[in-house]
């Protein structure tokens, strides 16, 4: 199934575009994004996306503007066309 992918931020300036396309099964999970990430981006993706063997809590995944996190995390089940928005934690004061 095909997935778009929206990155922000460093990630965003590592893959060079604001969106991209992701083939994946079908039973694939918002994990697969990131490990399909890292599979086409290498060890930079790893970098950005991972801490210490675990998706970085410094992002947010948004699925079909919904965050995951109120879903079933990294491992809400995807459907063909879903849109993930990856959005690197923004704190400030």
């Amino acid at each position: 199934m095909r997935i778009k992918v929206k990155t922000f931020g460093p990630l965003r300036r590592l893959i060079g575009n604001e969106w991209i396309s992701l083939e994946l099964p079908e039973n694939a999970t918002v994990n697969d994004v990131v490990e399909a990430l890292i599979e086409r981006w290498g060890v930079p993706a790893k970098e950005l996306l991972m801490d210490e063997g675990r998706v970085s809590g410094n992002l947010i995944f948004m699925l079909n503007m919904k965050d995951v996190s109120n879903l079933g995390g990294i491992r809400t089940a995807l459907h063909p066309d879903d849109e993930i928005i990856i959005l690197p934690h923004v704190q400030g004061g």
